[in-house]
């Protein structure tokens, strides 16, 4: 639906630069522009409102197979890991998962419809600014990609993982405090969490500011996509094959081709801090737990048995003698 905007517009200024100038004639295609604004609107509601059911789904699920996969580990993993980190990772996790949905369900697919149909009406129009707007659209997503997959993704990784540090370290230095009163130790915490927070707020810099480099490049493509379409319309009116309102026509769909680019392109910088965030949580479902629960052991028959502990031993990891 706002695939059709650019040729409503140029309806409208075509139909009020000739004449007769009657009011009649210029209601038609603003009533038409109405109409569609509505319509375009309305589903858009309508798919939020469907996005309300399945956004939150996605946020439990995520949330309740985290913590099934860390109670499925062995205490030796829970012991060498921070607890605070955990959480830290859960919480990061699922809302990185519903970021990743609510940007392919509202960002990437009505992006691809949209470039497809106002291609399509582009090459009814002029093959010349069709082939000229798929190349624009080729090279901001290529662009895109290739910059945040290797000049932004790496940065942001660093960031996650000092963010998991750092709310380690507040979790267990917090859920400790008895131990920190105890051994008057808190300026000792105080320093700790301050180096953490320190190391992460370098990371997290370092990251932002890629990420502002993305977005400027991406700006710049899109005005010297806005150009070359404009541009070209310009000078097929000034021979006479095009009017003024396909001037606008192709101004705008640009524009429209512009504005889903440039929400591709704004979270596609949240896609790739969102795998960051999910990795640790993907890490957790790809492991193997070291002691597997082999289910529940039936004893029926048996009217009477014994337990018996033989040769049974524990050795702590790098330790050369069992405890």
């Amino acid at each position: 639906l706002s695939t059709l905007w650019p040729m409503l517009f140029a309806w409208i200024v075509d139909t009020a630069s000739t004449p007769p100038r009657t009011l009649e004639r210029l209601m038609l295609p603003i009533s038409v522009l109405i109409a569609q604004s509505i319509g375009y609107h309305l589903v858009l509601r309508g798919a939020h409102l469907l996005n309300c059911y399945t956004d939150t789904r996605v946020h439990a699920e995520v949330a309740a197979e985290a913590v099934r996969h860390v109670h499925s580990f062995e205490t030796d993993w829970h012991t060498n890991t921070f607890a605070g980190s955990i959480v830290t990772a859960i919480k990061r996790g699922r809302s990185a998962a519903q970021r990743i949905f609510d940007t392919i369900c509202d960002d990437f697919w009505p992006a691809i419809v949209a470039m497809v149909f106002s291609i399509g009406f582009a090459w009814h129009k002029s093959h010349v600014i069709a082939i000229t707007l798929v190349i624009y659209a080729a090279c901001f997503v290529f662009f895109s990609t290739i910059l945040s997959l290797k000049y932004v993704a790496p940065k942001n990784r660093i960031a996650a993982d000092e963010d998991s540090r750092l709310g380690g370290t507040i979790a267990d230095s917090v859920t400790g405090y008895a131990a920190v009163k105890a051994s008057g130790a808190e300026a000792h915490e105080y320093e700790r969490i301050k180096k953490a927070a320190n190391r992460f707020a370098l990371a997290a810099r370092i990251a932002w500011v890629r990420s502002n480099v993305l977005a400027l490049s991406q700006n710049i493509i899109i005005n010297l996509g806005r150009f070359g379409a404009t541009f070209i319309a310009a000078y097929y009116w000034s021979k006479g094959t095009f009017t003024a309102g396909d001037v606008i026509w192709a101004s705008m769909t640009q524009r429209v081709m512009a504005d889903y680019l440039d929400g591709i392109g704004n979270r596609m910088r949240d896609v790739v801090e969102s795998i960051n965030d999910l990795e640790e949580v993907v890490t957790w479902k790809n492991r193997k737990p070291l002691i597997a629960n082999v289910g529940k052991i039936s004893l029926s028959g048996f009217s009477r048995y014994a337990l018996k502990c033989d040769h049974v031993t524990f050795q702590y990891p790098g330790q050369s003698r069992p405890a």
